[in-house]
């Protein structure tokens, strides 16, 4: 198991140190150090999984060529919107010097360095992470790598557009010369969306008293609720209900019926796109879903 990002890059870097000890390590490794480092692709994680903005268009043969200004980037549309995570994978070893190493914990920082400008939305987004020399534990392709995470609050907007590009004299590689600063990559995030509820959609033999919670993939603005939450019953207006955002998980809608729910019933609980996420992010479209209480 991967105890921490910086005990496996650590490793991964002595593993191409010795590898690559005895013969010319660019033909061992496959890096390029001619001229400066330049970027090869950049993976950002998904809601669906890792999905990679490779500059080379053909993804069929994954070995993207090198990222430079002006070429397309296959976009990516569904990046999570909390906890996401960036690789920019170049084509030869950085400078380690870019990367602070906390003499406790052993966990590395390029907080100081900043080599990147975030924007989400036009706002600027705060973020951490790492430098990865060898990149073999991660996703295709391998290679040195800035590991990017976005996780400080108040993070990105649902749907947010989003710009990541180097800052000029940031990045250098081992021998000095500095990475082009005229590559910028481009991806969105997420639409705010509903992720599961309990009860599940369909679910019969539903408890009366049961809570009834729906999590959603960003942190929501609780003044956004009221109004927007209901429960129906099959007739008759929507029950009198406290809806609230769960104290410990602000991804989650909690609705508190005033009364216990009827035996043998069917409800449809309504979550309407007046829903929003803390940074002003609406729900993509409205979202239903319908259970039985217990007889």
């Amino acid at each position: 198991m991967r105890d921490s990002p910086n005990q496996w890059h650590r490793a991964g870097a002595l593993l191409v140190i010795v590898a690559s000890g005895c013969t010319d390590p660019d033909l061992a490794s496959g890096l390029d150090t001619a001229g400066p480092p330049t970027v090869s692709a950049v993976i950002v994680t998904g809601e669906t999984g890792n999905e990679a903005t490779y500059c080379n268009p053909d993804r069929g043969n994954r070995t993207p060529n090198v990222c430079v200004a002006g070429q397309p980037v296959e976009p990516v549309t569904d990046v999570r919107p909390l906890n996401w995570t960036a690789r920019v994978v170049f084509k030869e070893l950085l400078d380690p010097a870019i990367e602070d190493i906390d003499s406790t914990t052993g966990e590395g920082s390029i907080a100081r360095a900043h080599p990147f400008t975030l924007t989400c939305g036009g706002a600027a987004v705060a973020y951490d992470g790492f430098y990865d020399p060898s990149g073999n534990h991660e996703t295709t392709p391998v290679g040195p790598a800035l590991v990017i995470h976005a996780h400080t609050q108040p993070g990105a907007a649902t749907a947010a557009a989003c710009r990541l590009a180097i800052n000029p004299g940031t990045v250098h590689d081992k021998d000095g010369a500095p990475a082009p600063s005229d590559v910028a990559f481009a991806f969105t995030i997420a639409p705010l969306q509903v992720r599961s509820s309990g009860p599940a959609a369909g679910a019969t033999g539903v408890d009366p008293a049961a809570p009834i919670t729906i999590t959603l993939n960003s942190r929501i603005d609780a003044a956004s609720l009221a109004g927007n939450v209901t429960v129906t019953g099959t007739t008759g207006p929507a029950i009198a209900a406290a809806v609230t955002v769960l104290a410990n998980d602000p991804t989650t809608i909690v609705i508190d019926p005033a009364a216990a729910l009827a035996h043998g019933a069917t409800y449809t609980v309504a979550v309407n796109a007046g829903v929003r996420d803390t940074l002003g992010g609406a729900l993509a479209a409205p979202h239903s879903f319908a259970f039985t209480t217990a007889p």
